[in-house]
């Protein structure tokens, strides 16, 4: 069954056939230690080597055929990579480690390595049928497998494990065989990152690095077959706990924005004396749905690495019945109590995050609040702008209308009867036509008249006009504070606050053309 997934695999997996760039640098990463009795330490060149099969020119290119030669004297150790030196002083050897480490291209299921090199690596090796199926599990997965043989006897531990993807943290594969009659442990890690370092391990470190020192500083464990996934774990809790610190700070600065929380390392920013009008709704909105999903996916990372700790934890008790020659005894308990440490360590981890989780839609259900007040105050401003145009409109109607009435019912009377009762008209009879008819004649000084109604005429209006600027210049002023602070909150830049600004810009052009 697990056969033809390993076909589909081998058809689905993409494979570099020829390497270039950092690729063609350091695609490929040798790890090869040996555990001595009498031997304490790490030397280099004699118990542990560190190599690079396709160390090259940075932008040089690396045919498949020369890294399949050179992969092909590793295994079988000739040429260059001839078997180490027991150390002086060494006696007995009890075990040891050979570590290939293969770069994933990018976030689809790949190797820089071609098929045919994954070929002699799974046949010198020994891999379990699952190595590449595991690949495709961006979820995570564990498998525990006892090779046997023709007497039902273990000979071999098999430990395939594909970690949860997530890049800050890590997404490797790790495929392991444990020969029980030798100690070794034979072991390929294809996983994103491991053989250089990208943008993202600038502040974590280089996986390849962490993974080099945890091996050198757990010499007495290098014929244990659980040391590989229980390094790739210790790796990964320091990261995630890097990760917990960025995705909590970013956290905190969204609650000293929103200015409401005070606990922790929250509320030590600004005095918010315009609190809430000052609120960048837009950008809180966006960076609290940005942040809530980092904590559920580190949620998730955390989940797996705990079932991740617990198959191990269950892996060792399994494993202890059978590896002899490895250091898995009833007394020695030093690897189950660093993986019972990072359990702990993870579990806490959890909590960290569920807290963060909760913290954010807490602050999501804050800024719904602060959407309100923001609304319901420039309610209150619309409201109160209305009733000030209203209760100008209203001035403005009864005196022109007063006016209107007092022109209409006062001037045409008054006009005639000022006219017809000036010296100018002579209604009275003079005697030469008494009893016949009347005369009537225009004095010629008419013109002092409109002498007099011109220039007061004018002075009327000028007087008018400059009490109608008083009044409008009075009623403007009323107006400025809720036009300020329509302005102050449109640099949150809702949509309602936008349409509040235009409708306030519009009265205001308004007014300008009542001038």
């Amino acid at each position: 069954m697990l056969e033809d997934s390993r076909e589909a695999s081998l058809r689905d997996l993409y494979w570099s056939t020829n390497l270039t760039g950092r690729y063609a640098f350091d695609s490929l990463t040798c790890i090869e230690c040996e555990q001595y009795l009498g031997v304490d330490v790490p030397l280099e060149g004699r118990n542990y080597r560190l190599t690079t099969l396709a160390h090259q020119a940075r932008h040089a290119t690396v045919s498949s055929g020369i890294v399949e030669q050179r992969l092909q004297d590793w295994l079988e150790r000739k040429n260059t990579y001839e078997p180490l030196l027991a150390p002086d002083g060494a006696q007995q050897r009890i075990g040891g480690l050979r570590v290939l480490l293969c770069d994933r291209p990018n976030m689809t299921a790949g190797m820089t390595m071609s098929e045919a090199a994954f070929r002699l690596i799974e046949r010198s090796f020994e891999l379990d049928v699952s190595t590449l199926p595991s690949m495709f599990f961006h979820n995570g997965s564990q498998r525990l497998f006892f090779r046997r043989d023709s007497t039902n006897q273990v000979k071999a531990i098999c430990l395939v494990i594909k970690f949860t993807q997530k890049v800050e943290i890590s997404n490797c594969l790790v495929s392991l065989t444990h020969d029980i009659s030798t100690g070794f442990t034979n072991a390929l890690i294809c996983g994103d990152g491991m053989t250089f370092n990208r943008p993202c391990d600038e502040l974590v470190g280089s996986q390849q690095r962490q993974l080099v020192a945890a091996i050198l500083a757990s010499h007495a464990q290098w014929s244990n077959p659980l040391l590989i996934p229980t390094a790739i774990l210790q790796i990964c809790v320091p990261r995630t706990q890097q990760q917990a610190g960025f995705l909590e700070s970013m956290l905190i600065d969204t609650e000293n924005h929103l200015g409401v929380t005070f606990a922790g390392a929250a509320g030590l920013a600004r005095s918010r004396p315009d609190w809430p009008q000052d609120i960048d709704v837009k950008t809180s909105t966006r960076e609290l749905h940005s942040i809530l999903p980092q904590f559920i996916f580190m949620l998730s990372v955390c989940s797996y690495m705990q079932r991740y700790a617990n198959f191990l934890l269950n892996a060792e008790k399994q494993i202890t019945q059978f590896a002899t020659k490895s250091p898995l005894s009833p007394e020695n308990h030093e690897l189950r109590s660093a993986l019972e440490y990072m359990l702990t360590l993870v579990e806490n981890l959890t909590s960290t995050f569920k807290m963060c989780q909760e913290r954010t839609t807490s602050q999501i259900n804050l800024l719904f609040n602060v959407v309100s007040q923001q609304d319901g105050y420039v309610n209150r401003l619309t409201n109160g702008l209305n009733i000030a145009i209203a209760r100008s409109t209203k001035q403005d109607s009864i005196s022109v209308s007063t006016f209107t009435f007092i022109t209409a019912f006062f001037l045409p009377g008054s006009f005639i009867a000022t006219i017809f009762s000036m010296t100018m008209f002579d209604w009275h009879l003079d005697a030469s036509s008494a009893g016949t008819s009347s005369a009537s004649y225009v004095s010629n000084r008419f013109w002092i008249y409109w002498v007099i109604v011109v220039p007061l005429t004018i002075a009327t209006l000028l007087g008018w006009y400059i009490w109608y600027r008083f009044a409008k210049a009075k009623h403007q002023s009323s107006l400025a504070p809720y036009e300020k602070t329509m302005r102050r909150l449109q640099r949150a830049n809702p949509p309602w606050i936008m349409d509040s600004e235009n409708y306030v810009d519009e009265i205001t052009e308004s007014d300008k053309h009542r001038d």
